[in-house]
């Protein structure tokens, strides 16, 4: 049986990002002793994998339906076939991906790993780099609504953050 490739038809469900205003929410509710959770199905993690597998079946034609090494491999390829000197905030996008892939079993707690410090790194600075990548990339594809809600969602994130970092 042969397989045919999956012909891209570029949609990204804007009500994904609502999830991203609903972690915000967890954040700064949030007491000292008792961060939020990041599991299965907890509002952050549906974000992430929901976007990156409509983000990588639309746009890239390749079906990703986790994040792990395995993907990050197929990932990998993809962002390498594409031409250097176009689609660079594609090109980074996906390189956020291949970086979530590295933490991601640390993040979930999967592991032996520090999942509190990896935490507060994925709040503190992996989350705001891959709103701003989506913000790069949807504007790099002239996908305006995407754009407008990635960058709402961006904001809202930002101002809950205010106040529980250094920065």
């Amino acid at each position: 049986m042969s397989r045919k490739p999956i012909q891209p038809h570029r949609s990204i469900a804007l009500k994904l990002f609502e999830r991203v205003e609903e972690y915000a929410d967890e954040i700064r509710e949030a007491t000292d002793d008792e961060a939020p959770t990041l599991g299965a199905g907890t509002s952050i993690i549906v974000f992430c994998e929901n976007f990156f597998a409509q983000f990588f079946r639309n746009y890239i034609g390749v079906r990703i339906t986790d994040i792990s090494l395995k993907s990050k491999m197929v990932a990998a390829r993809q962002r390498l076939n594409l031409p250097k000197e176009k689609r660079q905030a594609t090109r980074r996008l996906i390189a956020q991906f291949e970086n979530l892939s590295d933490i991601w079993r640390d993040l979930l707690g999967r592991t032996y790993a520090r999942s509190s410090t990896m935490r507060t790194e994925f709040n503190i600075s992996f989350l705001p780099t891959l709103l701003e990548r989506i913000i790069d990339w949807a504007e790099e594809w002239e996908e305006e609504q995407v754009a407008q809600r990635a960058r709402e969602a961006a904001e809202y994130y930002t101002e809950s953050m205010e106040g529980l970092t250094d920065e």
